[in-house]
């Protein structure tokens, strides 16, 4: 029998979070430990279940979904977390991300689904909508200055991008231009997990362990146009 990963659902509208639940119990990977409403239900139900995966919505009723995240740190508990949400700000982006969030998908995204994104999370990916992906790059092309001239290239950094094969560079711009996994796989007529192998392969060689840290590698060592 395949493990099943547990999964804590903190989603404040019932219709969603029914959706929610149903989704990860019709998985054959995932089982739902506990759905939840508000801040406070879902801290008791981090401690009680201590589960793999954290998915979660920003707004709710009495508070902050990313101080959940942070409740993690508190009792050192290895929960991953995404979030699912409506909120497409930068702002709301770069604070998930600074909390800790490994994920961040768009509750309308149709190009790629819960179910996927928990499955990313465990392969060491990072799911991210694209257009979120996007948005992130801007910011970081927007800020590039003068820390990314030629000259102030720093010899590791480069070395490390020179030891992608062509074929990692190839999907590595598909990557930073905010495609999924799956589309890249679509594109180049390839398979979903040679995608990701590729994908991990590029993480290893140049330290990084999301989508958007490799995105700005890409960018500050020239292997995508900033402009």
């Amino acid at each position: 029998m395949s493990e099943n990963f547990s999964v804590v659902v903190v989603e404040d509208e019932v219709e969603t979070r029914e959706r929610l639940v149903r989704v990860i119990d019709d998985s054959e990977k995932f089982v739902c430990a506990a759905a939840c409403g508000d801040v406070r239900s879902a801290r008791q139900a981090l401690l009680d279940n201590k589960p793999d995966l954290l998915l979660l919505d920003i707004d709710l009723p009495d508070g902050n979904g990313l101080e959940l995240i942070q409740y993690l740190g508190e009792f050192e508990c290895s929960t991953r977390a995404v979030v699912v949400t409506v909120f497409e700000d930068s702002r709301h982006v770069m604070e998930a991300i600074s909390a800790g969030a490994l994920g961040y998908v768009l509750k309308d995204d149709p190009s790629i689904s819960i179910e996927q994104a928990l499955l990313m999370i465990l392969q060491d990916g990072a799911p991210i909508s694209p257009a979120i992906a996007r948005q992130i790059l801007a910011k970081f092309r927007d800020s590039k200055g003068e820390e990314d001239k030629p000259q102030e290239i720093d010899e590791p950094g480069m070395r490390e991008i020179e030891s992608l094969t062509p074929r990692e560079r190839e999907i590595l711009v598909m990557v930073s231009d905010g495609f999924t996994d799956k589309e890249i796989a679509k594109l180049e007529n390839i398979s979903y997990y040679t995608v990701t192998t590729h994908v991990k392969r590029i993480y290893q060689k140049l330290s990084v362990k999301t989508r958007v840290e490799a995105a700005r590698q890409a960018i500050r060592y020239g292997v995508i146009d900033s402009n």
